[in-house]
């Protein structure tokens, strides 16, 4: 999907001054795409059921399970955020660290 295909779409967003709301509001009028709030939510999860119940549409994180019933497809023209994994020397070598370690880091 591009921007433009959320022209006039009722978006399930996090409320006012959040940097994810910020930042898709300010692609979108960047973009000249009308929309328009359908809920304010915190949180991914939160978000994503309010698009299960069918209250609108809304951009997460590429990372965010998918319910089944909810189709998730690419949005292409936001830029892309730059994640970093902090760790203390040697603890990603082994055990949970170095699985988180290696999921963050794996690309989808």
């Amino acid at each position: 999907m591009r921007l433009s295909d959320l022209k006039d779409q009722r978006l399930i967003v996090p409320p006012p001054g959040r940097p994810h709301r910020i930042l898709l509001a300010r692609a979108l009028q960047s973009a000249g795409v009308p929309w328009k709030v359908a809920v304010e939510a915190g949180g991914w999860e939160l978000m994503i059921e309010f698009v299960r119940m069918g209250l609108g549409l809304a951009v997460v994180n590429g990372f965010c399970a998918v319910p089944k019933g909810v189709e998730a497809r690419p949005l292409r023209g936001l830029p892309a955020v730059l994640y970093h994994v902090f760790h203390l020397p040697g603890a990603a070598r082994q055990g949970a660290t170095s699985r988180l370690k290696k999921a963050l880091l794996e690309k989808p």
